[in-house]
């Protein structure tokens, strides 16, 4: 649930990654909330870009993409958005600490200056920040509750046709 509307930016979780108990996995001595960001930052890179490559081989997907549907906090308003999935190289993105804490870490493309990722090591997730742009489809609803006989009535007809 989001505001939806044309340039409006929203972050969704892609990832829970866990890089300090899997750091040998991901070909990394050790890691801690001490290390240096930019490495923090490929370790997290390799998670993500490894689950991505594994997750396409496996469904036999050939053009990664993502889609989204965003709805307004009211269930009325939806936007529809689908794009090319964007996976960057280690050399791409400078990692830096968003506070002294150490608690949130933000990838940047270097050539923009964007935020790629954003990722928090108390919760192990991973975000990608995204914003919808100009020509977005939106479209509004209204909400039709239906009773639960007719829900199940609807399941049925449609697995009786399978």
């Amino acid at each position: 649930m989001w505001a939806v509307a044309p340039n409006v930016e929203f972050e969704l979780v892609v990832q829970r990654a866990d890089i300090f108990s899997k750091a040998q996995q991901l070909g990394f001595d050790s890691l801690t909330l001490a290390s240096p960001p930019y490495l923090l930052g490929a370790a997290l890179l390799q998670h993500w870009n490894q689950k991505v490559g594994e997750d396409a081989i496996r469904q036999q997907v050939t053009e990664k993409r993502i889609a989204i549907l965003l709805k307004s906090r009211n269930y009325r308003r939806f936007a529809c958005y689908e794009t090319d999935l964007r996976l960057y190289a280690p050399d791409e993105l400078e990692w830096r600490w968003t506070s002294e804490d150490r608690r949130g870490l933000q990838g940047i493309v270097k050539a923009t200056g964007v935020v790629a990722f954003r990722w928090y090591s108390n919760q192990k997730q991973l975000f990608e920040p995204f914003r919808l742009p100009p020509e977005v489809k939106i479209f509004d609803l209204e909400p039709k509750q239906l009773p639960l006989p007719e829900v199940v009535q609807v399941l049925l007809d449609q697995l009786g046709k399978s």
